[in-house]
């Protein structure tokens, strides 16, 4: 490999680590894809491998996207994460909540 090339990866430790966090994304999303679209497991362990996989995705998007790993001011990024994470629990919570009133409420002719 070049030298160049070698002292731009080297000084650009943020892009290495983005790369490293959409490869390790991608390969969680068609890992998932796949064990859904082969059916190999049975459907609740299926349903757990999601669940682990979807958990495992998002460790690793606050990791390498949001770089939340280092402490430098910890307060800060403890506050974002509690509030991000009560936005996505609002929109999911509330979204299972009206399909469900939708269903409820479903009239068949």
């Amino acid at each position: 490999m070049n030298t160049r090339i070698k002292n731009f990866f080297y000084k650009n430790i943020y892009l290495n680590n983005n790369l490293l966090g959409l490869l390790i994304s991608i390969i969680l999303t068609y890992l998932s894809l796949y064990i859904i679209i082969e059916q190999i497991f049975l459907k609740d362990i299926r349903l757990l491998f999601i669940t682990l996989v979807s958990i495992i995705q998002i460790i690793v998007h606050i990791k390498y996207f949001l770089h939340i790993s280092n402490f430098s001011d910890y307060n800060w990024s403890v506050s974002i994460f509690v509030f991000s994470a009560i936005v996505v629990l609002i929109i999911i919570l509330g979204s299972m909540w009206i399909m469900n009133d939708l269903n409820h409420h479903l009239v068949i002719m």
